[in-house]
């Protein structure tokens, strides 16, 4: 029978010729009525708002943040982080998180380049899944539409009556 061993990140991994370590966060609110204030299904600016603040909490703890990424509504949003230094970075977005209570929510997880796969750092059970192409491809789908929409109605506004 196959047994789970956690693996913790060691405190400086950064083989050489792999470059900085990479973060994952997911945040995966179920409905129920405990989570009703965060469920909102349609919610990209929370994604963002929660984005720009983990980044910022991340480099007000001297950590530089290089490469970033991020999607998907609130309830179910992914973001990436490449980082300096892997372990006060864990750390950081798990403390953010808590203050914020969406930690019952979360999941953080770093890159392990050696096998090319997901170590999931908090909850220390579990699987990590970074969103597929196909859900990313979905979003995008999804967010060039309302932004032609917006811009149809926009112009829409803009022409003299009767036209």
């Amino acid at each position: 029978m196959p047994t789970v061993e956690e693996i913790d990140p060691p405190v400086q991994f950064k083989p050489a010729g792999i470059g900085e370590p990479v973060i994952g966060v997911r945040i995966l609110v179920r409905p129920g009525l405990d989570t009703l204030l965060f469920s909102g299904e349609q919610n990209r600016f929370g994604t963002e708002i929660l984005y720009r603040l983990l980044q910022a909490r991340l480099e007000l703890a001297g950590i530089r943040v290089s490469g970033i990424g991020r999607g998907l509504p609130l309830n179910r949003a992914a973001f990436m982080f490449s980082v300096s230094k892997l372990v006060p970075a864990l750390e950081s977005i798990k403390s953010e998180l808590e203050k914020l209570w969406l930690l019952r929510a979360a999941q953080i997880a770093w890159h392990d380049p050696r096998e090319n796969t997901w170590r999931t750092w908090f909850p220390k059970s579990g699987r990590f899944e970074w969103p597929s192409d196909a859900e990313f491809e979905a979003e995008n789908g999804l967010l060039a539409f309302t932004w032609r929409a917006l811009e149809k109605f926009q112009q829409s506004r803009n022409e003299p009556p009767g036209q």
